[in-house]
């Protein structure tokens, strides 16, 4: 009776390998398919990807261009193409990075072209665009109160430049300060105006500005 050869650690551990290898191919052979359909479905995920950050690149490109034209419209005077220039980019790249200021540009047309109630409708989308940017948010409180000025609301007007000066790192702080005390004034509102001046004068003491509020609260004295 022949006795069985007993096989080594090695014979042993190579046994395990092409057992494994051999359970591997059994495997891929049987999800073969299933493997083809998720290479494909891959495929098609990484076209699309690239297809959508061309596109988006493009109309970043595309509203850029468009919002350069604009601007040149604007700055020879010819404000109501601009704003129709500007509409369009709104309505065809409104989701882009460069159509993000555009309701800022937009209002400053309207505003120029004499239609405060379409100036005013541009700054509030600003403003509902502005988020936590405090110098888009003061911008759109700013072109607020100047549309609400055009149309004869110096009350509106003077708490929008007030409520612009108020915003947090605004550069323009002092000269919102003096429109509100000016728009107030206008209003007959005495006390408001002359809180206005007065935050002018100490808190930028050393402004342009500054000189100018001394001036109004004279004025406002002798009244």
């Amino acid at each position: 009776m022949a006795v069985a050869k007993r096989m080594t650690k090695e014979e042993l551990r190579e046994d395990k390998v092409v057992t494994a290898l051999k359970e591997l191919g059994e495997i891929a052979k049987e999800n073969s398919r299933t493997l083809v359909i998720i290479a494909i479905v891959v495929a098609v995920a990484i076209g699309a990807w690239m297809f959508v950050k061309q596109s988006r690149a493009r109309a970043e490109e595309n509203a850029s261009l468009s919002l350069a034209q604009a601007q040149k419209l604007y700055f020879d005077g010819r404000y109501t193409e601009a704003a129709t220039q500007l509409e369009s980019i709104l309505g065809d790249y409104g989701s882009t990075n460069a159509a993000k200021s555009i309701p800022l540009f937009l209002g400053n047309c309207k505003l120029a072209a004499g239609d405060a109630a379409g100036a005013k409708a541009a700054f509030e989308t600003l403003s509902g665009k502005a988020g936590a940017d405090p110098l888009l948010a003061a911008a759109a409180d700013r072109g607020i109160g100047a549309a609400l000025s055009d149309q004869g609301d110096m009350t509106g007007a003077a708490e929008s430049y007030r409520r612009a000066a108020q915003r947090a790192d605004n550069p323009l702080a002092a000269e919102d300060w003096m429109a509100a005390g000016n728009a107030f004034l206008e209003a007959g509102k005495k006390d408001e105006a002359t809180a206005a001046f007065q935050k002018v004068v100490s808190d930028y003491p050393t402004s342009q500005r500054a000189v100018e509020a001394k001036v109004r609260l004279a004025e406002v004295e002798s009244r």
